[in-house]
């Protein structure tokens, strides 16, 4: 009988990527808050609900995709940030405690937990440093699942074209930019290393079934600037990037992380395995 796996937030960006990569070897019930491409609508911050839902699935593996990503909301609205950030995880792991099932949690969050002063160097999983109300919702949700032992927190920054037309990704968005030559800013200062959501999904199934638990940072091998990153999916696509308009961010006043590149030492060496660099991700968009 095949395990089955709850992803909440499953007609997300990553969910339906996550959704569409395991269902052939998992049997797969999706959630979301408003979509009714879901088997199930649910609001996480109501624990209640959060807890009938999860007894009723009683599933196996329960993969959380599910946030409040805008991070200029999240700095205007602390309290929102707080409730979906936080809260929604709070009542998804005392809910797995009280059922006592001991379902495998996988947590997806973010490299925006860091922030490098010197944009180029990595942060281990210990270096934490955010620059934003997201960035510490974040963090404040992954200790919700600290004391969870059956838990993997997954930091990363992924793209890829999405696989509905609910919500575009950050590639679709510059595609789209780049093919109605439309003019806009990307910041030359910013460091990251976003990995492909089919690479991703790949290592995800690699932790389920090796049962890998603990907090690790998944991104691409080496890091490049926001703009570097653009250039080289304009030209993958074969699409002009004159009307891209460098600046440089200024952490101040836009309150976001400059160097958010992340290490992967950790998972590497856990999966045994060699994370490609970002040109194998950005290879994959088409």
């Amino acid at each position: 009988m095949k395990k089955k796996i709850l992803i909440f937030g499953g007609s997300g960006l990553l969910g339906s990527f996550l959704s569409s990569h395991l269902k052939n070897n998992y049997k797969i019930v999706t959630t979301s808050n408003q979509n009714k491409n879901s088997h199930y609508r649910v609001d996480l911050t109501d624990v209640k609900k959060t807890f009938n839902l999860l007894k009723k699935i009683s599933p196996n593996i329960v993969i959380n995709c599910v946030a409040y990503t805008d991070v200029d909301k999240c700095n205007i609205n602390l309290n929102t940030a707080f409730e979906k950030n936080v809260v929604s995880i709070f009542n998804i792991v005392n809910s797995l405690k009280k059922m006592k099932k001991k379902a495998h949690l996988i947590h997806i969050s973010t490299d925006q937990v860091y922030n490098q002063k010197s944009p180029l160097k990595k942060s281990n999983e210990d270096q934490i440093n955010f620059a934003n109300n997201y960035g510490l919702t974040k963090y404040m949700g992954e200790k919700q699942i600290v004391n969870y032992k059956t838990s993997t927190i997954l930091r990363t920054n992924f793209f890829g074209n999405s696989l509905k037309n609910i919500r575009d990704s950050y590639s679709d968005l510059l595609t789209k930019n780049l093919k109605n030559k439309k003019s806009f800013k990307i910041p030359t200062n910013v460091y990251f290393n976003p990995i492909h959501m089919k690479i991703l999904s790949s290592l995800i199934e690699k932790i389920i079934k090796k049962k890998i638990f603990g907090t690790y940072n998944i991104g691409s091998k080496n890091g490049i600037s926001q703009y570097k990153f653009v250039v080289l999916v304009a030209k993958k696509l074969k699409l002009k990037f004159n009307k891209i308009i460098k600046f440089k961010s200024n952490i101040s006043i836009h309150r976001k992380p400059n160097g958010t590149i992340m290490d992967i030492k950790k998972i590497e060496k856990k999966l045994k395995i060699k994370i490609p660099k970002i040109n194998k991700s950005i290879n994959l968009l088409y």
